[in-house]
């Protein structure tokens, strides 16, 4: 069942993407390896918790769930205001990426595992990956921010996201993120990799191609 929800999930990224022009599209400058990279750095620096890492546009567009997130375009609640990193102790999704790093409130992210290039298309920069992000719990919800807060945030069992992504890359930077994600139990195996794979970070393109 969990297999076809998340094939279901990515026919609908892969039929989003087709709506957007790809005759608009210039031809990417980076090979397979190269776009493979990219998203492997956007997945680094979950777990490093380093801003600087992430390599995408200032101007890029995140929707997750059919939801855009990220400010102008994420949605608020009437009455609802942006929180401000710097106080807040709990992240946002109505922050950029780059802010709900450097807030240190995504902490209980430490671990990225069963990474799968699922498909590449070079001529438009577009990546489709699977990936597990795993959340601890425990002693590791209370931390101290960057700014040398101690927050005490984050699952209270452990839990994880499988998350299927789609990414389009213009000039070596990610300018738009399309992502479905479910929530299985924790340490579950995708079903699609060995034992040693699914527990693995290393990043793995499973698309066939040479």
């Amino acid at each position: 069942m969990r297999k076809g929800l998340m094939l279901f999930a990515a026919c609908l990224l892969l039929l989003a993407y087709s709506q957007v022009g790809f005759s608009q599209i210039k031809s990417s400058t980076c090979d397979r390896a190269c776009l493979e990279g990219l998203v492997e750095k956007y997945l680094d620096a979950a777990i490093a918790h380093d801003p600087k890492l992430l390599p995408i546009a200032p101007d890029y567009k995140f929707t997750e769930n059919g939801q855009r997130l990220v400010l102008p375009d994420a949605p608020l609640r009437p009455g609802q205001t942006r929180p401000d990193p710097k106080t807040a102790e709990v992240y946002s999704t109505a922050w950029g990426c780059k802010e709900q790093l450097q807030s240190g409130l995504i902490h209980f992210v430490w671990r990225v595992r069963d990474r799968r290039f699922v498909a590449v298309d070079q001529e438009r920069g577009l990546v489709f990956s699977f990936a597990f992000f795993d959340h601890a719990l425990g002693k590791d919800r209370t931390f101290q921010t960057p700014d040398g807060r101690t927050v005490t945030h984050g699952p209270i069992q452990p839990n994880g996201w499988e998350i299927a992504e789609l990414f389009r890359i213009e000039k070596g930077l990610i300018r738009r993120i399309e992502a479905n994600m479910v929530s299985p139990p924790y340490g579950m195996n995708s079903g699609w990799s060995s034992w040693e794979d699914g527990l693995s970070s290393a990043a793995r393109d499973v698309t066939g191609v040479k």
